[in-house]
């Protein structure tokens, strides 16, 4: 099971990764920023960085989406399962969760 928390101020997460009952990994990347010179969008608001947990892979199509800017109405292509917490500003960040078999996510602040 993964962790992911924010004060406000802090995001983090922990590293481990599973499948069923098996470590695959210890170093697992969770929290994720845009590269320089790059900008994600959720609702039209900037997100600063994120934390995803769910199925492997989740995280690469919502960093694609994000740089497109991500709505509610947006489609995913792949049947991820994932719940991520997407920071726009001190304070302020919203959840994106997608289950498996549906084709868009759910977003709330």
């Amino acid at each position: 099971m993964t962790t992911i928390a924010w004060d406000g101020t802090v995001l983090a997460a922990d590293s481990q990764s599973t499948s069923g009952d098996v470590i695959c990994s210890l170093k697992e990347q969770k929290i994720f920023q845009p590269k320089d010179g790059a900008r994600w969008v959720v609702e039209g608001e900037s997100a600063l960085a994120f934390g995803c947990s769910g199925d492997c892979g989740a995280e690469v199509e919502l960093q694609e989406l994000l740089l497109g800017g991500l709505k509610y109405s947006t489609p995913f292509t792949s049947s991820v399962s994932f719940t991520a917490l997407a920071i726009i500003s001190k304070d302020r960040a919203f959840i994106i969760s997608k289950d498996k078999g549906e084709d868009r996510a759910s977003i709330s602040l």
